[in-house]
């Protein structure tokens, strides 16, 4: 299969993706959101975890701050629980996938998270 054809099923599983995920539920212009990317290390057990708050210097210190705290969590839901902890509730969740030669799966999960008001 060339290039070309795996690179439009694997944007095609994403678009479909997307456009099976539930509606996300309104927030006010104020609510602070925050997107996580979990993905596996290569050859080991814990997780590589980047975090997204946005592209403003503060923002972009305080997502340093918590992908050094959650990477090496060897549990998605381990991130979950610090997040929720920490005051943000899940708003939703993305699945990247990839395919190659018939054969595929996840390849990382993509949480949109809100502080709680």
């Amino acid at each position: 299969m060339s290039i070309l054809k795996k690179s439009f099923f694997v944007i095609l599983t994403f678009v479909l993706l997307i456009a099976s995920e539930r509606p996300v539920k309104a927030q006010t212009s104020e609510s602070e959101y925050v997107y996580i990317v979990v993905t596996n290390k290569f050859m080991s057990q814990k997780l590589n975890v980047y975090v997204d708050f946005g592209d403003e210097d503060d923002q972009i210190e305080k997502g340093k701050e918590y992908t050094k705290i959650l990477t090496g969590k060897k549990s998605v839901v381990a991130v979950l629980n610090y997040m929720i902890k920490d005051g943000y509730e899940l708003v939703n969740t993305v699945e990247y996938s990839s395919i190659s030669n018939g054969t595929g799966g996840t390849v990382g999960l993509g949480f949109i998270m809100c502080k709680k008001e």
